[in-house]
């Protein structure tokens, strides 16, 4: 929440209470659904350093299909499931709609630059028809599967112990007996 309400500030984002609690959940619900992503891929491991040496390329793999880098509509049909379930996608989708639906930016008359408004902005990118609380749900979704992914690893890998016999009670006492005589 600190890290968040420093970055909201120092670049400036849209100005409201609204935007600011929604920047910070969206924010929240991404971070979460990360930790929960990385709690699969560690418990997915059976070495300790492969995890943190894997991670970063499933994170890049995610960030290159959330549609920072790439149009959603130059991504490829067989590839498409990739753009699907990359948690930053909703996360990205969400603070997009967040700061540009509805805003308004003023322009310098004497550039030769178009102006376009927020909402102008959101159709380039394809976000349109986005909803912020859709997204939400989806990321809370992923939380919810990635843990639970992550406890079904646990238990399906868990350490398998041999079974303890039944315990005799008379002849422990008879040797708590004994041991005393002693």
């Amino acid at each position: 929440v600190v890290y968040g309400t420093v970055i909201y500030y120092m670049t400036a984002l849209r100005e409201g209470v609204k935007h600011y609690l929604v920047f910070l959940s969206v924010m929240t619900l991404e971070n979460f659904a990360g930790i929960g992503l990385g709690m699969c891929l560690s418990e997915s491991f059976t070495s300790v350093e492969m995890a943190p040496q894997l991670a970063p390329a499933f994170v890049i793999l995610f960030l290159m299909f959330s549609g920072v880098f790439l149009n959603e509509s130059n991504v490829p049909v067989w590839l498409i499931w990739l753009r699907e379930i990359s948690f930053i996608r909703y996360d990205f989708q969400a603070l997009c709609v967040n700061e540009f639906a509805g805003a308004e930016f003023t322009c310098d008359p004497n550039t030769t630059a178009t102006c376009i408004d927020g909402d102008e902005h959101l159709e380039r990118l394809k976000f349109d028809d986005v909803k912020i609380w859709e997204n939400c749900l989806i990321l809370f979704g992923m939380i919810v599967g990635f843990n639970a992914l992550a406890l079904a690893i646990i238990y399906y890998r868990q350490p398998k112990y041999l079974a303890l016999g039944a315990r005799d009670t008379a002849s422990d006492k008879g040797v708590a007996v004994e041991a005393k005589k002693a």
